[in-house]
């Protein structure tokens, strides 16, 4: 063998070994002597085992079973073999690893990836909640977590699908690799090909000397979260739809193309069938987005959690030692939450900074037309009953219900309407409440007495 050969296998970082079938030695390198005790000269042409004395190992070597890789101990050091057959079976190499320095180097790997920010912050321990909806959609994302193929999360605004994308990952095999998050409604689409994409030397006028390399790249090996990708356009679409048909991309002004391996997790709020429909969004592209997919509960078919939620967020504040009276945590339930949980996080910080006495009541929460609305497909109107006098039977029931110095609400109204001719379910008491405080008949949940009757609804019972 030439010196420039062993002066490269030299400064390998890696043991390396061949043998012939017979177990020659033909290739003995510095670090594979270092890790075994052993001087690297004057063993090649020498048998393995008359040089390394570890049967077990020697075993693995010249074994016929279909296994790669073996973790031995070889006095002080621990390393990991990995063999592989070599001129049809002629000879056989075997690379080995010291395991504490490949264990320190994903460690510095993973802090390398953490400083840029390519790292994926949640695990699905973080995604709180026990309803059986979430746990029946965190249960089906484990499973897709641990193929490699592409996953659609949809779910409206503030369901959590970047979380939801993070936990994926970090419950996935390319878990020490890296994460990179991009969100199609927050950057411009010239500005995002070139983020994805990267470009060359001069690509146009303002491109950074040298190029840049674009996220496609920096996610190589690992997965790359596409948010909100019902906002991209048409003409990014289309370059999508070709790194997921040929794992490849070429950079802006660029001739070369790069293969890529990514796995992409993509996630919308949109309804892309309708946008398709449209002619908005790519159908090709779709079907290959959705390959897999996560439908993400809204916080209304899982109000059970709302409870666990708001503890959580509390004990997250500054304030972790604030209370919260039971009545709050009924009214907190009983709002649609068209914002979902960030919304409920953001009232959460609103009445944390509004309450006094370290404890949270009914009137620290916002008045209900600060809540964020419905896109129209969940918001309905207050349903107005057929006779008025059941209008009057609410708000006498109120008042009675407040002159016995217990608090009003739902569930107290329903009880009184029980002997009624025709008794109302809670849903429907809550449908005429809202006919009520849109006449200015009553204040729903205001101050520690929870809904009371106005002026003009005492007037309206004399």
């Amino acid at each position: 063998m030439s010196n420039l050969h062993n002066e490269v296998l030299d400064g390998i970082n890696d043991g390396i070994l061949t043998i012939t079938q017979d177990g020659k030695i033909t290739v003995f390198n510095e670090e594979l002597g270092l890790l075994l005790g052993v001087s690297s000269k004057h063993v090649v042409g020498r048998q393995i085992g008359d040089v390394i004395d570890h049967p077990e190992l020697i075993d693995f070597l010249f074994a016929r079973s279909q296994e790669a890789d073996r973790w031995f101990t070889l006095g002080p050091v621990e390393v990991i073999v990995h063999r592989f057959p070599l001129n049809n079976d002629q000879s056989l190499v075997a690379t080995f690893k010291n395991a504490r320095k490949t264990i320190e180097l994903e460690r510095s790997l993973r802090s390398e990836l953490k400083k840029k920010g390519f790292v994926a912050k949640y695990t699905f321990d973080d995604l709180i909640g026990e309803s059986t909806t979430l746990m029946r959609t965190k249960e089906t994302a484990k499973k897709l977590a641990k193929t490699d193929l592409t996953i659609l999360i949809q779910g409206e605004s503030g369901t959590g699908k970047e979380l939801f994308a993070s936990a994926i990952h970090n419950a996935s095999l390319r878990d020490k690799r890296p994460f990179l998050a991009v969100n199609f409604s927050a950057i411009s689409e010239d500005l995002m090909e070139s983020e994805l994409f990267g470009y060359d030397d001069g690509a146009f006028t303002g491109a950074k000397k040298g190029g840049k390399v674009g996220l496609f790249e920096q996610a190589n090996g690992g997965t790359i979260f596409l948010d909100e990708i019902g906002d991209s356009s048409l003409k990014l679409q289309a370059r999508l739809l070709r790194v997921l048909q040929e794992k490849e991309i070429m950079r802006i002004g660029g001739s070369k193309i790069i293969p890529v391996d990514v796995r992409i997790i993509a996630a919308t709020n949109k309804n892309l069938l309708h946008m398709i429909e449209q002619g908005t969004f790519r159908e090709d592209l779709y079907h290959r987005l959705r390959v897999l997919f996560v439908d993400l509960p809204s916080l209304r078919a899982r109000t059970d959690d709302i409870p666990l939620l708001v503890r959580h967020f509390i004990q997250q504040s500054q304030h972790p030692e604030v209370m919260i009276v039971p009545e709050v945590f009924e009214k907190l339930s009983s709002l649609p939450w068209f914002g979902n949980v960030r919304e409920l996080k953001n009232t959460i910080d609103y009445m944390l900074a509004v309450c006094e006495e370290n404890t949270i009541y009914i009137e620290d929460i916002p008045w209900e037309s600060s809540f964020q609305k419905g896109d129209g497909a969940h918001a309905k109107p207050p349903v107005i009953p057929d006779e008025e006098d059941e209008l009057l039977l609410i708000l006498q029931s109120i008042q009675a219900i407040t002159e016995r110095g217990e608090i009003p609400n739902r569930r107290k109204i329903t009880e009184m309407n029980a002997d009624w001719a025709k008794p109302l379910s809670e849903q429907q008491i809550r449908s005429r409440l809202d006919v009520l405080e849109s006449r200015g008949y009553i204040v729903k949940s205001r101050g520690r007495f929870g809904t009371r009757l106005t002026k003009a609804g005492l007037r309206v019972l004399k």
